[in-house]
C-alpha cells in the first residue's frame, strides 16, 4: 500500500495568521508533518510526501509536483493501480 501525504510549505496554516507569525506557522506545519510521518512509519510503511517544492524531510520519500495539491494528488492516484491512502 502507498501512503501519500500532501504538504505545501508555502504559507502554511494561513487561518492561524491572526495569532501566529509566519515562522511559527511554518514550524507548526513542519512539526505536524513529522508527527504524521512517524505515525505512518510505525505501520511499517514509508510515506510519500507530495509537495510542490523540494523539501528536506526524514523518513519519507519526496514527490515534487508543481501543480496545486488537489490536482497533484488526483494525478498521482490516477497513475497507479496500487491501493493508496491519502493522509493529511
Amino acid at each position: 500500500m502507498r501512503v501519500l501525504v500532501p504538504f505545501d510549505p508555502r504559507d502554511p496554516k494561513s487561518r492561524l495568521a491572526p495569532i501566529l507569525s509566519e515562522n511559527e506557522r511554518q514550524e507548526f506545519a513542519r512539526t505536524m508533518l513529522k508527527d504524521v510521518i512517524e505515525a505512518i512509519r510505525e505501520t511499517g510503511i514509508t510515506p510519500e510526501v507530495l509537495t510542490p517544492t523540494r523539501i528536506e524531510v526524514r523518513g519519507a520519500s519526496i514527490l515534487v509536483d508543481d501543480r496545486p495539491l488537489s490536482a497533484a494528488v488526483n494525478a498521482t492516484l490516477d497513475a497507479t493501480a496500487d491501493p493508496t491512502a491519502v493522509v493529511m
